[in-house]
């Protein structure tokens, strides 16, 4: 049968999502965005507690202290929480430590040894 599709060749980007670190993903789109937001407007935040209406939170204004030393206020960030830099510092090493395994995931993968079935020529 010429042009025959291996079976269940679907499935190829399923396998590749499994292979992806959730966690790495979550700290580096968090930073990302954390680099793109304006954290001087101070209108919206993601803290439950502040959410629920309490005033007095630890963490609040960690992510506010970590997006100004993304964008190089280091007196705002200080300002906004002590502990921004060790925060961000700790997310940076865990990046650091995450993609080395990442990377090899993907080598030691046989995801990426397969042929593509839409590019093979008929038999």
């Amino acid at each position: 049968m010429q042009g025959a599709l291996p079976a269940l060749s679907y499935l190829y980007p399923v396998k590749l999502f499994r292979k992806i670190d959730l966690e790495l993903l979550a700290w580096t789109a968090g930073l990302i965005c954390l680099a793109c937001c304006n954290p001087g407007r101070g209108d919206f935040t993601l803290c439950p507690l502040a959410n629920l209406g309490f005033t007095h939170c630890p963490g609040c204004g960690l992510g506010h202290a970590i997006a100004y030393l993304l964008h190089g206020q280091w007196q705002a960030s200080w300002e906004s929480h002590p502990l921004g830099a060790p925060a961000l510092l700790l997310i940076l090493h865990r990046i650091a430590v995450l993609t080395p395994r990442q990377l090899h995931r993907f080598r030691a993968s046989s995801f990426l040894k397969q042929p593509d079935p839409w590019t093979q020529t008929p038999c």
